[in-house]
């Protein structure tokens, strides 16, 4: 039998799971991403304890759990140029689930999303203690 934590696990994933079928925020402004986030991931905080000499980013976790993170890297101008998300590995099939069912799959662990308003590359890569996707603008088809 599981236990509580087991079905909070459960729950977190549920939501974890919206990024990838909310908008595509490529291109956004600061301003809108930190809206978007506030309005459509409650849970999700903006965290503001780190600092980074190399790339400007906006970090959100889902409050006191920090079972996954999203990260927004910005350019100069406070435009996304890159957003990533990292989940713990027991959320593999569901990332894979949500990315086969929103996004065209084109290759190992690659996804293209042909249907918003900039097209966009989706990468999976899976490491031993987490795996990250991360949506980038699309090369090319």
């Amino acid at each position: 039998m599981r236990g509580p934590g087991f079905i909070t696990i459960l729950i977190l994933c549920f939501f974890q799971l919206q990024v990838l079928s909310g908008q595509n925020l490529l291109h956004s402004n600061e301003v809108d991403i930190i809206r978007y986030v506030k309005e459509n991931h409650p849970e999700m905080v903006l965290d503001k304890d780190f600092k980074n000499d190399h790339y400007k980013y906006l970090k959100f976790i889902d409050g006191e759990q920090e079972s996954w993170t999203m990260l927004f890297f910005l350019s100069d101008d406070n435009r996304c140029t890159a957003i990533r998300m990292i989940y713990g590995p027991e959320m593999k099939k569901k990332v894979v689930e949500e990315l086969n069912s929103k996004f065209r799959y084109v290759g190992e662990n690659l996804w293209f999303d042909g249907e918003s308003r900039y097209k966009a590359s989706i990468e999976m890569k899976i490491e031993d203690w987490f795996l990250t996707v991360t949506i980038t603008p699309a090369k090319s088809e």
